[in-house]
């Protein structure tokens, strides 16, 4: 959600803290209070000289809150990107100095034990390098992504698990722009372990998330659809820490899972519809494998997606919404507003999404969520009822809306929910009509779990 450009911005060294009582309101009324007296918003300051940070993971370790995210700052001239650590929501910015000497440094993932893992990587492209860092004696472990002899490919990590086992995709290509075409899922035993390529019978594959178990979650890409040359069909696979590998559920053609948990739950993205021409991609959260759970999208938009998970059925992500005026600076590219939203399984109304407030929208007061403009939230954490990401701050003098570390605390209180629909294309009988009759629907409705 960050715009390239080189003014600094966000500077602040201190938390800020923003906090409106208000009645809880309404479920899926158009106007709510940003906060309630049970929700707060904090802002992670980012290190002197940086900005538009943002959180990607929240964990208790040894007793204290850790928050793991990133920021842009200047340098040079140019702008780059840097891993960061706040250890409390008091706490202040701690830079993670990789020692690797690379223009780029990205957070993905914390772990309860102290782990991170992240990408570093020039600016002038050429194959990333992927570390994992202790965080309790601050030592860097390089990951071993080389895959064989071949030379152009690499293995590109995503995510650690709590014992250091690692899950990712081996991609074809270096430097090049990552797509599903051959590529294959690889997993680690540890960071100092060599990649080892997960069962597949598919085209091509891709793992995302990985838990405490060693159960990995991606997708198994499978041959072009009759008739639809663009399109190739994705299973949402779970590959099992004891060698099984189960074809998860689905709420149209195929879908995408993103993380998984170790209660089994995992989130992601999936196609609504069973036609190709009447569907369109939305946020998916599986309570098992075999139960598939669409979160629908927001009327006046037309995607979602979970980007962050925790147990207990808690997920969180993103939905947009169509820009009506693509010159507004929270416009992304023009194009739609994001909205950060928490749905949390069994507690979130049936077919609504929780909207989460802005930074911004709270210090003004707006009670319309249409304004509260966020990002894809990343972070959530259950125990602590608190979930984390990047939201708007303002404008700076050069119209570039302008973000920051946003932390929720009791967040089930945050926000107001909203209602979403799988029809945001208005296709109505047509969409009814390809779900009834496709032979695919008619084969998923019997066949159940795949293994």
């Amino acid at each position: 959600m960050h715009s390239r450009r080189t003014v600094v911005a966000l500077g602040a060294t201190t938390a800020l803290t923003l906090t409106i009582a208000a009645a809880v309101t309404t479920a899926g009324s158009a106007l709510g209070a940003p906060t309630t007296s049970g929700c707060r918003l904090v802002e992670l300051p980012p290190p002197p000289g940086g900005f538009d940070a943002g959180v990607m993971d929240i964990e208790v370790v040894d007793g204290t809150t850790i928050y793991y995210g990133n920021y842009q700052v200047v340098e040079d001239g140019e702008q780059t990107q840097r891993a960061v650590i706040w250890r409390g929501i008091d706490g202040a910015p701690e830079p993670i100095n990789t020692g690797l000497g690379k223009a780029v440094d990205i957070a993905y993932e914390l772990t309860s034990t102290g782990l991170v893992n992240g990408t570093s990587e020039d600016l002038d492209g050429g194959s990333p390098t992927h570390w994992v860092m202790d965080l309790r004696t601050m030592d860097v472990t390089v990951v071993d992504s080389s895959m064989g002899a071949k030379a152009d490919a690499t293995a590109l990590v995503r995510r650690v698990n709590d014992s250091g086992a690692l899950v990712g995709t081996d991609v074809h290509g270096v430097g090049g722009s990552f797509n599903r075409n051959g590529n294959s899922a690889v997993g680690w035993a540890s960071p100092d372990a060599r990649p080892v390529r997960l069962e597949a019978t598919g085209s091509s594959s891709q793992a995302e998330g990985i838990n405490a178990h060693g159960d990995r979650v991606g997708i198994i890409a499978k041959s072009k659809r009759p008739g639809v040359p663009h399109w190739t069909d994705y299973d949402p696979t779970l590959w099992h820490a004891d060698g099984r590998v189960t074809t998860m559920d689905r709420v149209g053609i195929d879908a995408i899972p993103w993380e998984v948990k170790d209660d089994g739950s995992a989130g992601g993205e999936g196609f609504w519809g069973w036609d190709p021409f009447a569907g369109h991609m939305e946020a998916v959260y599986w309570p098992s494998a075999d139960d598939a759970v669409g979160l629908g999208v927001l009327d006046g938009g037309g995607y979602s997606r979970v980007f962050g998970l925790d147990e207990g059925g808690w997920a969180v992500g993103f939905a947009d919404r169509f820009a009506s005026d693509p010159e507004d600076p929270f416009a992304w590219r023009g194009g739609a507003y994001t909205h950060s939203f928490l749905y949390v399984h069994g507690r979130t109304a049936p077919g609504h999404l929780r909207i989460l407030p802005s930074l911004q929208s709270v210090a003004r007061g707006d009670a319309d969520w249409h304004d509260w403009h966020g990002s894809a939230v990343h972070a959530v954490n259950a125990q602590l009822d608190q979930a984390a990401s990047a939201s708007a701050t303002g404008v700076d003098e050069n119209g570039v809306a302008t973000y920051g570390a946003t932390v929720y605390l009791g967040a089930s209180q945050c926000g107001i929910e909203v209602a979403t629909t799988h029809d945001p294309w208005g296709l109505g009988e047509t969409l009814d009509a390809a779900r009834a009759t496709s032979a695919d629907a008619e084969s998923a409705s019997v066949r159940g779990r795949r293994h």
